[in-house]
């Protein structure tokens, strides 16, 4: 799967070393706040993590079509306040899809012929500026979509059903134990954001994080999942459920059931 993402580590070399450090560290910070605290702050994660899913489906889907991603970043978002377990059960089973996908899609990755080749490097020991290199980025990620759209038109339908046990496990997990769901979700989510950024700082100093995982993929999953698990256990100890939350699962602040009120009638007065 990660063979899709190829022509950006092959051509980074060319990219403003400010914006690769400067959205490598942004990315990483961002990471570690969802990671380790995001439970606490759900209302706000949720909001964005609906902006940045919603975006992200709208490069997968659209392309470089800017309008139709914030379009449909804005309608995630919205659903995502509005509708808030409702949307913490879809993005439970989104990452589960995502991480399914990434797994059983890599004997049919379709990469695409790159946009940008390297006849159109600069010369040997100079780079792009910044504009320059957020367009080649905006190239580079509408590749990656392509390569994306290729693949899930060749892969079989066994495939899919392979994706959509799983998907529909998580779905149904997220219904009946929403807060452990979240802490999940929040886990996921920050670790996805750590990698990238990690992978971004890598590629500034000339490594191939990208190749590496890629030769070494049970390493890299179980430090993946090993990040996951350890995020969500410090959040379900630190970030504990508030009252409303509590009582709107049917049980008080201490956990306990809460007692049916008999319902008294007039004529029992």
């Amino acid at each position: 799967m990660l063979k899709i993402f190829e022509n950006i580590e092959h051509s980074v070399a060319w990219l403003s070393p400010l914006l690769l450090v400067g959205l490598g560290l942004i990315v990483v910070l961002v990471g570690l706040f969802i990671w380790l605290g995001g439970l606490g702050f759900k209302k706000l994660l949720i909001a964005v993590a609906g902006i940045v899913s919603g975006s992200v489906f709208g490069f997968v889907l659209f392309g470089l079509n800017i309008i139709a991603a914030l379009a449909l970043a804005v309608i995630f978002a919205f659903v995502a306040i509005v509708f808030e377990r409702v949307f913490i059960t879809v993005l439970a089973a989104i990452l589960t899809g995502v991480i399914c996908f990434a797994v059983v899609a890599g004997p049919y990755v379709a990469q695409p012929k790159p946009a940008i080749t390297f006849n159109h490097a600069p010369a040997a020991g100079k780079t792009l500026g910044v504009r320059e290199s957020i367009d080649r980025m905006e190239t580079y990620i509408s590749d990656s979509a392509q390569g994306i759209r290729k693949t899930c038109s060749q892969m079989p339908f066994y495939a899919w059903l392979i994706i959509a046990v799983p998907v529909i496990i998580s779905a149904a997990i997220a219904i009946y134990f929403w807060h452990f769901t979240s802490a999940v979700c929040c886990s996921v989510l920050g670790t996805i954001f750590v990698f990238a950024g990690m992978i971004l700082l890598l590629l500034h100093k000339g490594s191939k994080p990208l190749s590496c995982i890629y030769e070494k993929p049970l390493f890299y999953l179980s430090i993946f999942a090993a990040m996951v698990a350890f995020g969500t256990i410090e959040q379900l100890i630190i970030c504990k459920p508030t009252k409303t939350e509590s009582s709107a699962n049917g049980k008080t602040s201490e956990g306990k059931e809460r007692p049916h009120r008999a319902w008294i009638s007039w004529r029992t007065t």
